[in-house]
C-alpha cells in the first residue's frame, strides 16, 4: 500500500553519492540467525524492511553488503 502512494523517487540524492549503491524504493531481506546456547530455540529469521526512500544510501549500502555475502558467517555484534 505505501508503495502506490509515491509515483516516484520524491527526490534527488546529492551528486556525491552518485557512486554508492543506492536504493530507491524499499526492499525486504530476510536474515536467517543461528542462536548459540539456547535450549528452546535453534534459528529463526528476522525479515528487514529496507526504505530507501528515506535513507537511500544507508539502504543501498546494506543490500550491496548482504547480495556480496558479508554478513553470511557473521557472528551479531551488540
Amino acid at each position: 500500500v505505501e508503495e502506490d502512494m509515491v509515483d516516484s523517487f520524491p527526490y534527488e540524492v546529492p551528486q556525491e553519492y552518485n557512486s554508492m549503491p543506492l536504493l530507491k524504493g524499499r526492499a525486504t531481506v530476510d536474515m536467517k540467525v543461528k542462536i548459540k546456547d539456547n535450549p528452546n530455540i535453534e534459528n529463526c529469521v528476522f525479515q528487514i524492511v529496507l526504505d530507501g526512500y528515506n535513507a537511500p544510501v544507508t539502504a543501498g549500502n546494506f543490500l550491496d553488503l548482504v547480495e556480496r555475502h558479508f554478513y553470511d558467517g557473521m557472528e551479531i555484534q551488540r
